[in-house]
């Protein structure tokens, strides 16, 4: 029997499993507060200060055996499968930013909404970029600067306006096929995303809703001329033919297709556009898909440690300390939900990354 098999893997219950998680907490915690800043502490190195305190924890088996777990843990198939999903999704993002989608996005809004109709426009266009990148910061910087531009010139109140472009991020963040949080979400739970997308609709739709309706009224109050015509440049194919990926991706995941196989023919899809238009060469092309791919770094970093972290605190008990303490608070299915949402909270009010 190799050190490994030794690890016990059914340990009893133990709160002290879980030490490693507070270490996390106070570390990561601790640390951004007294720097003013949530994004002056590295995460992957507050998870590097997390798993050292695991493997030192369990005394009784060899540190050998405990690294094996841990590597086990950061090689579950669904962790793997969530890092590929997170490079083509890297991969993607880039490519179609570079091929112009997402100035295509903005000039084909701009060039068919009328000018009292600019703030629910934003709010809308950046509800679909966002969805379609994965990414609400992304989003933001792309948009935010076009925005700034349209306060002067338009007439409109800037919070407003940003505020607009900000809300829209927010919504496709986290419907996103291609969002880290998204493809975490469903690896991990086994879940379609067609399914997760559907549910999360249903939460966030409402408040899009009431956001569409404040939007519209208030937007007809504003602006320079409110002349109701449309403003910006004219549509041609090119534009058109530029957002064809971003489309095809979020209809295929829609209808249940296979996110890597959409990702990896959107990428290519990109590259082709990009090069008929002008907008790249080959060589270029290869560098937004590498730059795309190692700019998922932190993130599969992230992940990688994650699940070894996990595997060291599901072996020592932590897991099973945990759900215990749950389940003799919670009764039925609303209480079930309820715990879950309780502990999402808790931690990302802790660790501010969802």
């Amino acid at each position: 029997m190799n050190d490994s098999q030794a690890f016990p893997a059914n340990a009893a219950p133990s709160f002290k499993a879980l030490f490693p998680f507070l270490v996390f907490l106070v570390f990561y915690l601790g640390l951004s507060i007294a720097a003013n800043d949530f994004y002056s502490v590295p995460m992957p190195v507050a998870f590097l200060v997390a798993s050292a305190v695991a493997l030192l924890q369990n005394r009784k088996e060899k540190l050998q055996s405990k690294v094996e777990v841990f590597a086990r843990g950061m090689g579950d198939s669904n962790i793997m499968i969530m890092c590929l999903i997170f490079i083509l999704a890297g991969a993607f993002a880039s490519t179609a930013k570079a091929m112009g989608a997402v100035d295509a996005t903005v000039i084909i809004a701009r060039s068919v909404i009328p000018e009292q109709f600019l703030l629910v426009g934003f709010f809308l266009v950046s509800c679909f970029i966002s969805v379609a990148i994965g990414t609400s910061c992304g989003t933001i910087a792309a948009l935010t600067p076009i925005a700034a531009g349209l306060v002067n010139s338009m007439g409109f109140p800037p919070p407003l306006l940003i505020g607009a472009v900000i809300g829209g991020a927010m919504f496709g963040d986290n419907l996103s096929m291609i969002s880290d949080t998204t493809i975490a979400a469903t690896r991990t739970q086994g879940v379609a995303m067609r399914d997760k997308f559907l549910t999360n609709l249903k939460i966030v739709f409402p408040a899009a809703l009431v956001s569409i309706l404040f939007y519209l009224v208030y937007g007809r109050n504003c602006g320079s001329s409110g002349n109701g015509e449309p403003f910006g440049s004219s549509v041609t194919i090119a534009h058109l033919v530029a957002v064809i990926p971003y489309i095809t991706i979020l209809v295929g995941a829609i209808i249940g297709g296979n996110v890597m196989a959409l990702l990896f023919c959107g990428t290519v899809m990109a590259i082709v556009i990009g090069l008929v238009n002008g907008s790249f060469s080959f060589w270029s092309a290869l560098s937004e898909v590498g730059k795309g791919s190692i700019g998922m770094a932190e993130t599969l970093i992230v992940a990688l440690l994650a699940g070894g972290l996990l595997g060291i605190i599901r072996c020592n008990g932590g897991i099973r300390y945990l759900l215990s303490k749950i389940e003799r608070m919670i009764s039925g299915t609303k209480g079930g939900e309820l715990g879950i949402a309780l502990l999402v909270c808790v931690i990302n009010l802790f660790t501010a990354n969802n």
